[in-house]
């Protein structure tokens, strides 16, 4: 493309990356990374969206989050991890809220994520739940979204035109990879998963946890991963 060609912000950094064939960040990188520490926590969040209610009171596709895991920064300190994973038996957004809270709001730090998702679960809760919504919102304005800024000012050749973080990672973090995660290796496949173990919960499967492991046993006695520690 010709130098003076219209360009997002997004193609531009590519362009330029790809050009001096490594990584490329614009001179604005710092400020917009104000805010996002550190230190800073880390958040991520699993939910479902099943066409067919699974639970009581729910709606089709309405999303109901079932796992959330953390990194809590620690002053002087690794980080340490923190995680809820609801056992598939019931509604699980009330405790999935609860847990929440207990882990995160004696805390002020930043909550980084990388994406709005997190944001919009908590505005649901905050409906749904009215007398846990102000822990819930003080709790929302700590989040920090690192996509935007990454889609903004950074670019990578290896992330192939893609701002996912199974592309971003690897790319920016030498030697990370999801690669050790067979069983649940992304969002959708978490969410599936955790469908799977709501109805088998209601059955005759087992939802279960080691100490590295989520899983649930299905009614045929296999093994299916929900998560494994570690993993934000």
């Amino acid at each position: 493309l010709e130098p003076d060609f219209s360009r997002t912000p997004a193609q531009r950094n590519a362009r330029e990356s790809l050009l001096r064939g490594t990584a490329f960040a614009t001179g604005d990188l710092a400020r917009r990374l104000s805010g996002f520490g550190p230190p800073a926590d880390a958040l991520d969040f699993e939910a479902i969206l099943p066409e067919i209610p699974v639970f009581t009171g729910t709606r089709p596709f309405e999303v109901i989050p079932f796992q959330w895991s953390a990194w809590l920064a620690g002053a002087d300190s690794e980080p340490v991890q923190a995680e809820f994973l609801a056992d598939g038996r019931s509604d699980p957004r009330r405790e999935f809220a609860e847990s929440l809270l207990k882990a995160f709001a004696p805390r002020t730090l930043p909550i980084l994520v990388y994406s709005g998702f997190e944001s919009e679960v908590l505005g649901a809760l905050s409906r749904a739940f009215p007398d846990l919504a102000d822990g819930l919102e003080r709790l929302r304005a700590r989040l920090r979204d690192l996509l935007p800024v990454v889609r903004r000012s950074v670019y990578h050749p290896a992330f192939l035109g893609s701002f996912s973080l199974k592309r971003v990672a690897p790319a920016l973090c030498p030697g990370f990879t999801f690669s050790d995660l067979p069983g649940i290796a992304d969002g959708g496949a978490a969410s599936r998963a955790a469908v799977a173990s709501a109805v088998e919960a209601k059955s005759n499967g087992i939802v279960g946890f080691t100490a590295t492991m989520r899983y649930v046993t299905n009614a045929k006695g296999e093994l299916v991963v929900i998560a494994r520690s570690g993993e934000v």
